[in-house]
């Protein structure tokens, strides 16, 4: 009882800024426009949109583990960046990922799922775009590996987070499939 007393206490021991609101929808659910409109809002909202200009791609990637997994301390670590950074609302692939990592740390924040019309319209979507395995496969080669360092373990470990079996042969049928899950 005393272990998972002190894992709560340091889930919830955060530097920075509290998350006051927490996207837990999959990117291509409209999470770029709940951004601009919590933006308005006056939120400083997380998206892969700050991942990648901001360069935190490469603690993201220290998340990802070959044989499955995440890295806690490397979950936390990135949360602590993203925090520290004064972000109080996250959105989007990779931090949707962590989003109950994120309500343990600020169990008062609100959640928001967003969704899409149904799991085959998500579907298209998704391996229309970021699900492309092409582009996973990209990024682990010249030149995207030196333009974007981490990208492909970042998508490896937010894919296989959500359920994909292989983050490098991803098919319509089994997006619409962990949509539904």
């Amino acid at each position: 009882a005393m272990r998972g007393v002190l894992s709560c206490l340091l889930w919830t021991s955060t530097a920075g800024e509290a998350m006051q609101v927490i996207g837990a929808g999959f990117g291509r659910t409209g999470t770029n426009s709940l951004r601009l409109a919590l933006n308005q809002l006056g939120y400083k909202t997380y998206h892969m949109e700050e991942a990648i200009p901001n360069g935190h791609l490469p603690a993201w990637a220290k998340l990802y583990r070959p044989e499955g997994g995440t890295d806690p301390a490397a979950a936390e670590a990135v949360l602590n960046i993203i925090a520290d950074a004064g972000y109080n609302a996250s959105v989007d692939f990779p931090i949707s990922s962590l989003y109950k990592e994120q309500l343990q740390r600020n169990p008062e924040a609100l959640v928001i799922l967003s969704l899409r019309s149904d799991a085959a319209t998500w579907a298209d979507s998704f391996v229309d775009t970021i699900g492309r395995p092409e582009f996973s496969e990209a990024g682990a080669k010249f030149p995207m590996s030196v333009l974007l360092p981490g990208i492909n373990h970042t998508n490896r470990w937010m894919f296989e987070r959500a359920g994909f079996a292989d983050a490098l042969k991803i098919t319509k049928e089994e997006a619409a499939k962990v949509y539904e899950e």
